[in-house]
């Protein structure tokens, strides 16, 4: 059987590890690093991974190594579930047919075919390195699928398991190959972490301890390893209600009554359990189950693990060719029984004589042996080289070892003699001195660099070098390569290294010069126009708060990274204050990284005071972690701080701008405390923040947003006592250096919230998250500079946005509008390109499309209930019926007010005073999607591939 290894991504600085796909022709294999920007790296190189069961990831459980793992999951899960349903109807489809056809039970054909689904369940299998099931059970607040069972298993050190590895057969195999893990310690552990001078009458105390600790340990693995299964296996509905009595109900949860003259279900608004005393306690009342996670408040701590995990490979046996001459001169009649013979059985042939496989097979070949290494740095070089892998054969012949290698550690000298050592292997390296920093998103950077050639002031070429840090001509042995995309290197039959699947670097000047003359003709006219506005727009400006406040989007996707735009992150610099961040999806710290050269970077990260998070969906949180970690280090020099106390935090934050604040909901703090138990990303240093929203009252008043610190459970005395219990730690806005800050629930999952922050000068934000149009948000952002608005949706597809909690564009505008906003920045969007609307200002709001947008009504918040999971919104939904849109036609708006608009796209670079002028270089935009348009059909902006010059190089 044919297979082979190809590179999807090499370190760069969005892509920050090696990640591998393993082909055979019936299984795909992920290997490597699932870092953030791996499943968008996918999307871009078109790497499918349907057929996808297993996956080795290869290193250490850290978040700069996994973080991607979760996306990553849901979109094999959603993936495989969409596949998985549309063969079962098309299998049902043809069952039911062959039932009416030949007469038979239909019910029964049905039943025969979900007993095949059912016995068959689609499952993902992780091999990884230890912690990594707790990282996964960490995310149990915002992650449920069902019917996915995700089964991870954790390749534990023999040091830390007690069992010697036994390699004479491997740790995991199946049709196509086996499986030789090995977990790799740095020099550093080589000693108990903990040692202990022990007296003699203390021996026999100690004697029972390490069997004590093993059971506590396994107890904690089978919990946390519990969680996982019910994230992804579990049959939890939303919809599902069963009755209890009133003052049973635990809280918060929803509650529902069953109406006695109608016999439908209402909620129930009357007096909730938990508070003053039940008129009626014994009430028969309705409530959810609550879902698997929510009866896990609190994980065991996990202890950071140093290990990092490696892989050898083997292919099964090749077998013989078959000969066809010598199977007929054994009197083997052609067809089936040939067939037989290939596959290993014996058959008979026309005299009756048994004739077995060995007789027309020609002789058989070992499997192709390859390794992955994973060495994060130059600590873990020691152990592996004296592994006994090496030695006892099961890498005795290996032809391919494929290094992934932190800094320094492919020029260690202890590295280079091993290497020199196997002359007979084929040795690829990936790190980041010695692989360039190419653009890695190649779609997305070709639009901005073609963006940039229409505005330069708002677009800027993407920070990258498609040169190396090193040359590595004289730095390694002769034989030794390094990795690039796209790279294929055939494993069986026979070793050998393809070229032609290299993907070169985007081109900047051919993209430059390939920007039609159309288009830039346009431009001009925007340039010119814009000159001509300069005195209006000036005056527009003058006494606008903030003006010099610049807003650069980062993310401007919804749902999950595409090959266009990432998901939610909005950067806000303002001169004298700081910055912050409005939401933080995957992926956050690579787009800072290409918008910002290293001394940028390095500043920004200085000045980055806060980080909003609006809601838990994937798409809106997950490269926080990230964020904090490069702060963490690049301010704090990554040590932590001793302050724990919460009034220690607190005087910590006063005026300081060496602390980040995070603003979110509780459940979002509650898992940045579990995670940081596995690994130190600078938790430690960080102020975390619970912003609680407005709350209206029985007598119609209304309580303002509050700030306060958020206190872990297993900080209070009882553990058991509840945030809303800490008054003691509300937390002023002048701490942040604001002069308010605003929250309201708003209509999309549970604790979605809009904020609102104004600054001392008069300045005031406003941002939406995701949500409905909101009433609420327009109050409390009335008078906003700037209002920063979700438009997932075109207005065609109005139906779409009510049923994901979205809004589309005019509905965003008129939010806008309401409040007043002096500007709008509209984000956050499900397609390639939004359609860019084309506004008028009319101020008497008498034009029917004004008409059109007053006609919008704003919607009342979810529910902020705990009994629900968090989930992420389903890959199968609004993308592909709003990708359908033509990108190319114009909306037409007619504002009320003189509200300035613009359209975001991912690393815009926008001053307040500004938006004024990106209106005039919508004609230029849409004549540039015009164009674009035209080559859509066949997959848009495609990576270039290596010529077939060199076509391949083979080992023998």
């Amino acid at each position: 059987m044919k297979s082979s290894i190809q590179f999807i991504t090499t370190p760069t600085a969005d892509t920050f590890g090696t990640s591998l796909i393993l082909h055979f022709d019936n299984k795909r294999y992920l290997i490597g690093s699932f870092a953030e920007g791996v499943q968008r790296a996918c999307g871009q190189t078109g790497t499918r991974l349907l057929k996808v069961n297993e996956c080795f990831i290869t290193g250490r459980s850290e978040w700069s190594n996994t973080g991607g793992l979760i996306g990553m999951v849901l979109t094999v899960a959603d993936a495989t579930r969409s596949s998985r349903e549309s063969s079962a109807d098309e299998i049902r489809k043809q069952a039911l047919a062959k039932a009416k056809r030949l007469g038979t039970d239909k019910d029964e054909a049905e039943a025969k075919l979900q007993q095949a689904l059912d016995a068959n369940p689609p499952q993902l299998t992780f091999f990884a390195p230890p912690n990594l099931n707790y990282q996964m059970a960490t995310a149990r607040r915002f992650v449920f699928r069902s019917g996915m069972p995700v089964n991870i298993h954790e390749i534990l050190s023999s040091r830390q398991s007690g069992n010697e590895q036994t390699l004479e057969k491997p740790y995991w195999s199946d049709q196509n190959m086996q499986v030789w893990p090995m977990s790799i310690l740095p020099s550093d552990a080589s000693k108990p972490s903990n040692p202990r001078k022990r007296s003699f009458e203390m021996v026999d105390q100690d004697h029972d301890e390490p069997q004590q600790e093993k059971a506590e340990q396994e107890r904690r693995t089978a919990m946390v390893k519990s969680v996982v299964n019910d994230m992804f296996n579990s049959t939890w509905k939303l919809d599902k209600l069963y009755e209890t009595r009133l003052a049973a109900v635990q809280m918060p949860a929803t509650i529902f009554i069953r109406n006695e003259e109608t016999n439908k279900i209402d909620k129930y608004n009357g007096p909730m359990p938990g508070k003053d005393p039940l008129p009626n306690p014994d009430l028969q009342v309705l409530v959810r189950k609550p879902w698997p996670s929510a009866t896990v408040s609190d994980l065991p701590p996990a202890t950071p693990a140093k290990e990092a995990v490696s892989y050898i490979f083997r292919n099964h046996t090749i077998r013989g060719k078959f000969d066809v001459a010598k199977a007929k001169a054994l009197k083997v009649p052609s067809g089936p029984l040939f067939s037989k013979l290939s596959n290993g059985e014996s058959v008979q042939n026309t005299d009756g004589e048994t004739i077995k496989p060995e007789q027309v097979l020609g002789p058989s070949k070992p499997g192709c042996c390859y390794g992955v290494i994973d060495l994060p740095d130059a600590t873990y070089i020691a152990d592996l080289v004296s592994r006994p892998e090496w030695k006892n054969g099961v890498a005795a012949d290996i032809a391919l070892i494929i290094w992934s290698c932190g800094r320094g550690v492919a020029t260690d000298k202890r590295l280079k003699a091993f290497v020199a050592g196997l002359p007979k292997t084929m040795h690829i390296i990936a790190s980041p001195e010695h692989c360039a920093n190419y653009l890695t998103f190649d779609s997305s950077a070709a639009t901005t660099i073609r963006f940039q050639q229409i505005d330069n002031d708002r677009y800027h070429v993407p920070v990258h070098n498609v040169k190396s840090e090193e040359d590595v001509s004289s730095n390694f042995p002769e034989g030794v390569t390094i990795a690039q995309r796209g790279q294929k290197i055939n494993l069986d039959p026979a070793i050998a290294i393809h070229t032609e699947d290299i993907i070169e670097p985007l081109d900047v000047q051919q993209v430059i010069d390939g920007l039609p003359r159309t288009v830039q003709q346009e431009a001009q006219k925007a340039r010119a126009a814009l000159d001509s506005a300069k005195e209006v727009i000036d005056d527009w400006s003058k006494d606008l708060p903030g003006k010099d406040a610049e807003i650069i989007t980062l993310g401007t996707g919804s749902a999950l990274p595409s090959k266009y735009r990432n998901v939610s992150s909005t950067l806000l610099r303002v001169p004298g204050w700081g910055s912050m961040l409005f939401d933080c999806g995957e992926g956050t710290l690579g787009q800072l990284k290409r918008a910002f050269n290293p001394d940028e970077l390095k500043q920004l990260l200085q000045d980055l005071r806060i980080i909003v998070i609006s809601h838990m969906h994937a798409d809106h949180h997950l490269g926080t972690t990230s964020v904090i970690r490069a702060w963490y280090e690049e301010v704090h020099s990554a040590k932590p701080s001793e302050a724990g106390r919460p009034e220690e935090i607190r005087d910590n934050l006063q005026g300081s701008k060496t602390t980040l604040s995070i603003v979110a909901e509780p459940a979002m703090h509650a898992w940045l405390h579990e995670y940081a138990t596995m690994e130190d990303y600078g938790y430690s240093r960080i102020a975390p923040l619970v912003l609680w929203a407005q709350k209206g009252t029985s007598d119609d008043k209304m309580i303002e947003s509050s700030l306060s610190l958020f206190i872990p459970r297993t900080l209070y005395v009882n553990g058991i006592a509840k945030q809303e219990a800490a008054p003691d730690h509300s937390i002023s806005p002048a701490f942040l250096g604001l002069a308010d800050i605003q929250a309201v629930f708003v209509n999309h999952c549970a604790g979605a919230r809009a904020v609102s922050l104004t600054w001392p000068d008069g300045f005031k934000a406003s941002y939406s998250g995701d949500c409905r149009p909101s009433k609420a948000f327009s109050r409390i952002g009335y008078g906003s500079t700037v209002c920063i608005h979700e438009a997932t949706f075109d207005d065609e597809l109005q139906n779409d946005a009510r049923a994901k909690h979205h809004c589309t564009t005019s509905e965003a505008l008129k939010v806008a509008q309401d409040m007043r906003a002096r500007t709008c920045v509209l984000t956050h969007f499900s397609q390639r390109y939004q359609k860019l609307p084309i506004l008028e200002n009319d101020a008497d709001g008498d034009s029917q499309m004004g008409t059109k947008i007053d006609a919008i009504q704003p919607e009342e918040a979810m529910d902020d209930s705990e009994d629900a999971p968090l989930v992420e919104a389903e890959v199968n939904g609004h993308e592909d019926a709003a990708s359908k849109s033509s990108a190319a036609v114009p909306m037409k708006f007619k504002l009320r007010t003189d509200m300035k608009v613009c359209v975001a796209f991912d690393l815009m670079r926008v001053k307040v005073r500004d938006i004024a002028k990106m209106q005039y270089f919508t004609p230029a935009l849409l004549k540039l999607f015009e164009v674009d348009e035209q080559t859509s059909e066949d997959g848009g902006e495609k990576p270039t591939k290596a010529t077939k010059k060199n076509k391949s190089k083979r080992r023998n």
